[in-house]
Parts: structure tokens; C-alpha cells; sequence
């Protein structure tokens, strides 16, 4: 029951890495300037730091995100948007391999980064 699915065909991770819903009022009042194209540093960081981490198949890195990663704990305020990336890597053939991202940018503030394995 431990075989990978990776055979079944390319794997795909998402959503992107970022989410903080609350921050958007605690931060702009209503979120009009996030509509208008304004991405938070911690976003824009967390966001690079994850993508910097997949194109390296840093699974260590990935895994210490609580201490390691910028925009903690804003990206990130609690753990259960993040982790799903693992079911991804772990039901790869070789989860360090290197993954492509297949989209990128962001969308009110939030990063809607997507890759693909093998």
C-alpha cells in the first residue's frame, strides 16, 4: 500500500501557497488595495521561499517552514493549507526531484502558485 502513484501520471500541487484571509480587513480596512493589485511582503516572500524550495526538491527546507520561511506566520497561521503539499511530494516516484511550477502570480494578495511533478 506504500507504492507511489506516480505512474498514474504527472502530479500536480495546489492551491498556491499562501493563505490569510482575515488579514486582508485586519491589514486594509476592506481590502480595496489588495482588489487594485497590491501584494503584502509576507506573500510575495513566502511565495518566493516556496518556490525557490520545490525547483530545488528541498524537502527539508519545505518541512521547517514554521521557523524557516518568510512571512510566518502570516503566510501560513496555522498549518492545514500548507501540509497538503506533502501528500503531493510524498506520492511522487522520487519526492526530491526538482517540480515545475505551471502557474504563478497571485490574486488579491495571495499567492496561486501550482507545479508538477515528473
Amino acid at each position: 500500500m506504500s507504492r507511489p502513484i506516480a505512474p498514474l501520471g504527472r502530479l500536480r500541487g495546489a492551491p498556491g501557497p499562501t493563505r490569510r484571509a482575515r488579514s486582508r480587513r485586519q491589514r486594509t480596512g476592506r481590502g480595496e488595495r489588495w482588489y487594485r493589485g497590491a501584494v503584502p511582503g509576507w506573500s510575495s516572500e513566502f511565495d518566493a521561499w516556496a518556490a525557490d524550495s520545490l525547483a530545488r526538491g528541498d524537502i527539508g527546507e519545505l518541512s521547517a517552514y514554521a521557523t524557516r520561511a518568510p512571512g510566518m506566520p502570516y503566510a501560513h497561521p496555522t498549518p492545514d493549507h500548507f501540509l497538503p503539499i506533502f501528500i503531493t511530494l510524498g506520492s511522487a516516484d522520487t519526492p526530491e526531484q526538482p517540480a515545475r511550477t505551471t502557474i504563478d502570480g497571485f490574486m488579491i494578495g495571495f499567492a496561486k502558485r501550482s507545479f508538477a511533478l515528473g
